[in-house]
């Protein structure tokens, strides 16, 4: 978990971005303190003032007073009204399988708070501001991964997160619970008759411990009564405005394209070095090139690498091939495979999916995504619109693609490790990267099982880009008979990420086991080359014979990810 410095986010409604998700979602509770802002505020306030005067008057509306779903022609009673509300977030807390990361739901609970910070969900702000305490104080629910088919929106997972920050409006439920409240904000521990009751009433949830620093898992009831939250009684509407929108979906999501943007700045690093290494034509790279092509990504690609080559004495300049008279005589070879000559035309519509992946996501988690939505300034009599914004097939279709691209980045890096470790395509190279004396070959295996993991990544990629959005099975008694699937394109997403991360870091550790090869043979690497030399010189050891490496491949693909790799030779 990241610690940085204290801050202040103000949330509206309308200016979150994907560095705020991240940047809260990773933080340790009480350095990136949340606030609602002051037209916030005054927009919730108009919204729930339809929704009072609804109820108040008796008007029947869809989520005010009638049931969810198929069974929305019912119409539920004001004496029920709150009890309506509990009752959608027990039976929607169905969610199996293993937990989100704490710092996936931080990210989630922000987007969520601003989502409804527009003011179009008829919730009180109370509701809202026990959301952002349990951001700011370290209560992070327990939610399982698996349970949402994107619409209407991600239900389970966020029912799990409403679970724990809502009460029970029955007097016999508020007593169990304020015992048992009073018992875990005093320090003392919970038997098992009583924990069983405090996870029937509240679900679970982490608790930030500072004196730890780490997550401690208990029932909802402990965390908030520890954290000083008083859980919270819905009224009228807040229970879907909570539950409804596929905001989870776009948490993954907007995990996926910052980190997707590390690793794409990484590898047009890491390729540049293979192409050294593989003493590669700098001439794919050249400007002039790329501009009768003009897609933006793969003229940004072309130009990083060809500003990584320019001070190398390994690669073959464009001055010296496009001034030969005899490419082939000069330099034994006309041009090089794919996997290096087409470098940014791989990379760089990966590029511009991420581009057109982070558009799409500011403008999601920007957006009100429950149903109904009220539009307190709209001269009809009635201010609530049944509509479909909790669908997340942007999400769905976007994060495929995105998926897709991501692992593309990871093919070729295969391909380019397989290269550097194969002694008739690496230009020299000993095959497997090591050169056991003569007398003794055969010995060791070197670098050939990196390959072998290499490619098991890239075959699990292939499995992973089946496309979720493609599918779709209908619920709720088929009157939710299409859904999006975005919590699976959306995950599948972050699974193709790590493993392209850990495709990458193979290569990166190739790369400096090749360019010291390189420098022994007496040539010179470029000034990129040097700064990750001289940074992994300690971490990853002269590769003189067979050793466990995988602990370094580990370090490289924590670093590729942080994004440290790109901030240290930044082009």
């Amino acid at each position: 978990m990241e610690d940085i410095y204290h801050s202040v986010l103000e949330i509206s409604g309308d200016k979150l971005k994907i560095e705020d998700i991240v940047r809260v979602g990773n933080s340790i509770p009480g350095t990136v303190m949340v606030r609602l802002s002051k037209n916030a505020e005054d927009s919730m306030r108009k919204s729930r003032k339809f929704v009072d005067e609804a109820v108040e008057n008796k008007l029947t509306i869809y989520g005010i007073n009638t049931g969810f779903g198929s069974q929305a022609e019912n119409v539920i009673s004001s004496e029920d009204v709150a009890l309506l509300q509990r009752y959608l977030i027990v039976s929607h807390s169905a969610g199996v399988g293993d937990p989100f990361s704490q710092e996936l739901i931080r990210a989630s609970m922000l987007i969520r708070a601003n989502t409804l910070a527009k003011g179009n969900s008829g919730i009180r702000i109370e509701v809202v501001q026990t959301l952002i305490d349990m951001i700011n104080k370290g209560v992070a629910p327990f939610v399982p991964r698996k349970g949402s088919l994107g619409a209407s929106g991600d239900l389970a997972p966020l029912s799990h997160i409403a679970l724990v920050m809502t009460r029970d409006p029955r007097d016999t439920h508020i007593k169990i619970e304020d015992e048992l409240a009073k018992k875990a904000a005093s320090g003392m521990h919970f038997d098992d008759d009583e924990r069983r009751k405090s996870l029937k009433e509240s679900g679970e949830a982490y608790l930030w411990s500072s004196e730890r620093s780490s997550w401690e898992r208990m029932t909802g009831i402990e965390a908030m009564a520890k954290a000083g939250i008083k859980r919270i009684t819905l009224s009228a509407k807040e229970g879907l405005a909570l539950n409804n929108g596929s905001t989870v979906s776009a948490a993954m999501a907007a995990y996926a394209i910052h980190y997707g943007e590390n690793l794409q700045r990484s590898a047009d690093i890491i390729a540049a070095l293979t192409t050294e290494s593989v003493k590669g034509f700098e001439s794919a790279f050249y400007e002039e090139l790329h501009a009768t092509r003009p897609h933006p990504g793969q003229a940004e690609s072309a130009k990083r690498i060809r500003n990584y080559l320019k001070s190398s004495g390994m690669v073959t300049h464009i001055e010296q091939i496009q001034n030969s008279r005899n490419v082939y005589q000069d330099f034994k070879k006309v041009q090089d495979s794919y996997s290096i000559r087409c470098i940014p035309q791989v990379h760089g519509p990966v590029i511009d999916t991420l581009r057109s992946s982070r558009e799409m996501i500011d403008k999601e988690i920007n957006s009100a995504t429950d149903n109904p939505l009220i539009m307190p300034d709209n001269s009809y009599f009635n201010k609530s619109f049944s509509g479909g914004n909790f669908h997340g097939q942007y999400i769905s279709l976007y994060m495929d693609n995105l998926g897709t691209a991501l692992g593309i980045l990871g093919n070729i890096a295969e391909r380019r490790i397989f290269k550097l470790v194969t002694r008739n395509l690496s230009e020299g190279l000993p095959g497997f990267l090591i050169s056991p004396a003569p007398d003794k070959a055969g010995l060791m295996n070197g670098a050939m099982i990196l390959q072998y993991t290499a490619a098991h990544l890239v075959s699990e990629n292939k499995v992973f880009s089946h496309p979720a959005s493609a599918d779709s099975i209908p619920s709720c008694e088929d009157k939710e008979d299409f859904v999006s699937m975005a919590p699976i394109a959306a995950s599948k997403a972050l699974a193709i990420l790590e493993n392209s991360e850990n495709i990458l870091a193979i290569e990166l550790w190739c790369d400096i086991v090749a360019l010291r090869i390189r420098m022994k043979e007496g040539l010179t690497p470029s000034d990129n080359a040097k700064k990750v030399l001289g940074l992994f010189k300690d971490k990853v050891a002269e590769f003189e014979e067979d050793r466990v490496v995988y602990d370094e491949v580990r370090e490289l693909k924590a670093f590729i990810h942080d994004g440290g790799l790109q901030s240290m030779t930044r082009q």
